[in-house]
C-alpha cells in the first residue's frame, strides 16, 4: 500500500476480509431506525413532486401513450382496475351473448 493514500480500511471484497462486529450488525439488523425514519421523510417529501410529476405527464407529455399511460395510473390509484372490480356472471355472458354475433370468416363460405 501507498504511505502517500489515504487509508480506507480494509476492501470488502477482499475474500479474505473478517467483517468487523460494526458490520456485522449493519448485515444481520440492518439500517438504524433514525436511518429509517430519515428515509420516510425523503419519501414523504417527495410524494409530492412525484404526484405532480405524473399529473404533468398525463396532461401534457409529448407521446399519446405516455399521456395514456399517466392518466392510467391516476385512475387506477383512485378508482382501482376495472378488471378487479368487474365480476363476470351468468348474466354479463347472457348479455354478451345477446350483443355479439359471429362474422362468417373466408373458410366458412359456401364454395360454388
Amino acid at each position: 500500500m501507498n504511505p502517500n493514500e489515504p487509508d480506507y480500511g480494509p476492501d470488502p471484497n477482499d475474500p479474505t476480509h473478517i467483517p468487523t462486529a460494526e458490520e456485522l450488525g449493519e448485515i444481520v439488523f440492518g439500517p438504524s431506525p433514525s436511518e429509517i425514519a430519515a428515509a420516510r421523510r425523503l419519501l414523504r417529501e417527495a410524494l409530492v413532486p412525484a404526484v405532480q410529476s405524473i399529473i404533468d405527464l398525463a396532461a401534457y407529455g409529448k407521446a399519446e401513450r405516455i399521456r395514456l399511460d399517466a392518466a392510467k395510473y391516476i385512475t387506477e390509484r383512485n378508482l382501482g382496475k376495472v378488471a378487479d372490480k368487474l365480476s363476470i356472471g351468468s348474466d354479463w355472458i347472457e348479455l354478451l351473448g345477446e350483443i355479439t354475433t359471429e362474422v362468417p370468416g373466408p373458410s366458412d363460405k359456401p364454395k360454388e
